[in-house]
């Protein structure tokens, strides 16, 4: 990601690796209506091409879940501290649907795309995290 002034800065996926944050629970996505107004707003061509292109890579990436929590598997001994346990693996899998058909999936996906996108949770959120990083950035 670049910051305004053109910095680069890192973006922690460990999240998906049971390294979640307390408020993921009610939010199933980072998105903000802020990243949706700048492509458009939610009845833009572009925010429908961005859903298509996450459901897409969503399905790809599913379609190859087995092999994603095998190789996190392997992992496990690592030391690597998102990469726990058994329990973690499971819940890595559970993202992923098993249990549904593809278009359930895409259902799916697409609702929680949306809840999290109209989540006043993730408001909150994003200006918390504004302010820590506009106070880390001028310590």
């Amino acid at each position: 990601m670049i910051r305004n002034n053109g910095c680069l800065f890192h973006i922690d996926f460990g999240y998906i690796l049971c390294n979640e944050p307390k408020l993921k629970t009610f939010i199933p996505f980072k998105i903000s209506k802020d990243m949706v107004e700048y492509m458009g707003g939610e009845n833009s061509e572009n925010y429908k091409k961005f859903k298509q292109k996450c459901v897409n890579a969503y399905l790809i990436l599913r379609e190859n879940a087995r092999t994603i929590v095998n190789m996190f598997y392997l992992m496990i001994d690592s030391q690597i501290p998102q990469v726990k346990d058994l329990e973690c693996l499971r819940k890595l899998h559970e993202q992923f649907a098993p249990g549904l058909t593809k278009d359930q999936a895409e259902t799916k996906f697409l609702k929680e795309l949306e809840n999290s996108l109209n989540n006043y949770i993730s408001e909150i959120q994003d200006k918390f995290h504004e302010l820590k990083q506009n106070t880390t950035f001028l310590s």
